[in-house]
């Protein structure tokens, strides 16, 4: 199911796919509030929050994070604006396979990223986690050295970074060893695009 802000009425508690995105329309937010908050979704497999427009990005409300969804399997989050803190937070992550966190603006600053210390939560959180693609999403240096644990993805057969290399080293450098068979694919962003 794909939607651009239909009446939350329409859309049935038995929805397994939901695909929320900004087409320029100011009440998405308000609409993706109001759904997640008064409409729990038990069975949804996958979940999709994606901003069309660079100057109205879908903002995702913190609600998304802290309602249960025990079979959500699939989470895309592509050009949204969030809070490093609310994904760390997130209940819904512990049935994860598939993760992709897509050149997030977080709050009013398109400059923040997340701490080793956030992304360890955050990828640490779902067990089975199989597949994760991580673009404009690395952590910066760390201004002091970290002693944070490794990220353990015992399950990952395929890790895609797009990212200037510095930020890729440190992100593989928080990584747990993962299996030899999984796959990684790195791409590495020019300067004149790193934020």
């Amino acid at each position: 199911m794909s939607t651009s802000g239909p009446s939350p009425q329409t859309l049935p508690a038995r929805t397994q796919e939901l695909h929320v995105h900004d087409l320029r329309q100011f009440h998405t937010r308000t609409w993706c509030s109001s759904w997640i908050l008064d409409h729990p979704i038990p069975v949804l497999l996958s979940l999709r929050c994606q901003s069309t427009s660079s100057q109205h990005r879908l903002r995702i409300p913190r609600a998304l994070f802290t309602t249960p969804l025990p079979m959500l399997r699939t989470l895309v989050l592509e050009n949204c604006s969030i809070d490093w803190e609310d994904l760390c937070i997130a209940s819904p992550f512990a049935s994860l396979t598939n993760l992709v966190i897509v050149q997030p603006w977080a709050g009013e600053r398109i400059d923040e990223r997340p701490s080793i210390q956030q992304l360890f939560t955050i990828l640490s959180a779902p067990p089975r986690l199989k597949s994760c693609r991580i673009e404009g999403s690395c952590p910066n240096p760390p201004l002091v050295p970290s002693s944070t644990r490794l990220i353990p993805l015992a399950s990952l057969e395929e890790l895609k970074v797009l990212d200037s290399l510095h930020r890729y080293a440190i992100l593989i450098s928080s990584l747990e060893s993962f299996p030899s068979t999984a796959s990684v694919f790195v791409t590495s962003r020019p300067a004149k695009y790193e934020f």
